[in-house]
């Protein structure tokens, strides 16, 4: 019989666990960063997983968890880590970056559909409950996402100078249920850039069922993908319309394509033709020049199953 050290057992032993508490094999666990406070303080620590703000003086005041700190831990922690949110007040909180928020370099969940709602009438299919405003973040981008598999979920991005949510370089995000370039669903607040600019690949703006709808409404253009990107949907959202799709904001242009390659606007799951839009199906209307404009050098796109030009019943124009 042969006896190991103990030594070696016990390594193998915390290998073992390491391994079980990981995403996948050889990828650190997640960690949930909560954001408490609307605030904009930086993280003091990043990288030793408490998402705070300290002041050290004569008393230590320390400054709960705000977005850019969240930003700034998860990007410093390997893993997909997940940044929610229960503020200290309850229902809409408005969050106003005075700089441009921290490039997102490590893969990330951002849900503000955790954000309690109180007795505010926010959440899910209503409006966000969290807003971002970048009225005051200078000559920025409201979330500059340069990782992959990230999902942004269920925010208000407005008032920015460059585009509301730019997914740079890695593939396979997921952006789902935000208004952007909306405040409430109703106001213009736009992005003068891009709602949702994309050159990246196989990501996935908006989704099938009715809590994955984005409201991109009040930019120059709501989604634009360019950049050799490849594999892009593009499902389920209506773009410059108000939030219940029968009222226009408008972009000057709906959906715009640059070079890329095998994009899918709209489609036939969950659609019942002759009814309302649902399913894969985006309404397209209420933009200044025009709702789709292919670039020369797009292609393999399929556009399908969309409403251009009409409110999201089919019933009336938003032209």
């Amino acid at each position: 019989m042969r006896y190991w050290p103990i030594r070696f057992l016990v390594l193998a032993a915390l290998a073992v666990v390491a391994l079980l508490n990981s995403d996948t094999p050889g990828e650190a666990a997640g960690m949930t960063f909560t954001v408490k406070v609307a605030g904009d303080q930086v993280d003091t620590n990043p990288g030793d997983g408490v998402c705070e703000h300290r002041i050290n003086g004569d008393i230590v005041i320390i400054i709960p968890c705000t977005l850019r700190a969240a930003i700034m831990e998860s990007n410093a922690h390997a893993g997909v880590d997940t940044i929610a949110f229960n503020m200290l007040v309850p229902g809409i909180n408005t969050i106003s970056p005075a700089s441009p928020l921290p490039p997102i370099s490590d893969s990330v969940t951002i849900d503000g559909t955790t954000q309690p709602p109180g007795s505010a009438q926010c959440g899910v299919l209503v409006r966000p409950c969290i807003l971002i405003s970048g009225a005051g973040a200078g000559a920025s981008h409201g979330l500059e996402v340069l990782a992959g598999n990230t999902t942004i979920r269920g925010l208000a991005i407005y008032g920015f100078n460059g585009h509301g949510i730019e997914l740079v370089d890695g593939p396979n995000n997921t952006i789902a249920g935000n208004f952007i370039g909306t405040s409430d669903g109703v106001t213009d607040n736009g992005n003068p850039g891009t709602g949702v600019h994309v050159s990246s690949s196989d990501n996935t703006i908006g989704g099938t069922v009715a809590a994955d709808r984005n409201v991109i409404s009040g930019n120059q253009y709501g989604v634009y993908v360019t950049g050799a990107s490849a594999g892009n949907q593009v499902l389920g959202n209506y773009i410059g319309t108000t939030a219940n799709g029968l009222g226009g904001l408008g972009n000057r242009y709906g959906i715009v394509f640059g070079p890329s390659t095998n994009t899918a606007i709209g489609g036939t799951t969950g659609t019942t033709p002759g009814g309302a839009c649902t399913g894969a199906c985006n309404v397209i209307s209420g933009s200044e020049q025009a709702g789709i404009l292919l670039g020369s050098s797009g292609t393999g796109v399929v556009i399908r199953g969309n409403y251009i030009g009409t409110n999201a019943t089919g019933t009336g124009a938003i032209p």
